[in-house]
């Protein structure tokens, strides 16, 4: 619910009612036992603190830990940050282990796709600030109602729109700021370049030119 840019994105290609969102969270241990986390009547940035008060698979230590860290995050300034880890953000704020392996993974694994110890910390406090601190909507679970290609159906008609093109079966031999050449040999000049390939190919296909 708080990637508002890209739900603006979906509404723009007229598919803003394609994603289900659910503010119920389920969190299962090893065993099978469930804690069930959703926004209570407090205001933000308090609106799950009922749910966390409940919830069996944290110790009270534990809580304890996720709470003291929550109320400081409030106030971070997350820019601060981007040269640490977030481990390393937890563990100098005194976060238990228990509460990072049985909470702080498992957001930021889902959210960033990488663990604790390899995410940058602005990263990570970006997660938290605006997904489950700011406001209750935030924290939402979007699920699309259709297939992932639905989603994007209406893309090539709104470039399009606008003058530009897309191009299919093309391979990014290397990019600038303001140009790709492809591996065709073909180059393709503009105003600006946005890089959306994978890291690993970007690192070896930006020119350093």
């Amino acid at each position: 619910g708080c990637c508002v840019n890209y739900i603006d994105l979906l509404d723009l290609l007229g598919v803003g009612d394609a994603l289900r969102f659910d503010e119920v969270q389920t969190w299962i241990e090893p065993g099978g036992r469930r804690t069930t986390l959703r926004p209570g009547p407090l205001p933000a940035p308090a609106h799950y603190a009922g749910a966390f008060a409940g919830a069996r698979f944290l110790s009270a230590s534990e809580k304890a830990g996720v709470a003291g860290f929550m109320a400081r995050a409030l106030w971070m300034d997350r820019a601060a940050y981007a040269d640490d880890t977030f481990a390393r953000v937890l563990a100098d704020a005194g976060v238990p282990d228990g509460a990072v392996r049985k909470f702080f993974e498992p957001v930021i694994v889902s959210a960033c796709n990488l663990s604790v110890q390899r995410v940058a910390a602005d990263a990570a406090l970006h997660v938290f600030q605006e997904a489950l601190l700011e406001s209750r909507r935030g924290g939402a679970i979007g699920v699309p109602r259709v297939p992932l290609v639905r989603l994007y159906d209406g893309a090539a008609e709104l470039l399009a729109r606008a003058g530009g093109s897309i191009v299919l079966g093309a391979s990014v031999e290397r990019f600038d700021a303001t140009s790709v050449t492809l591996a065709s040999g073909q180059t393709l000049r503009a105003g600006a370049v946005v890089c959306a390939l994978p890291f690993e190919r970007a690192s070896s296909a930006a020119d350093a030119g």
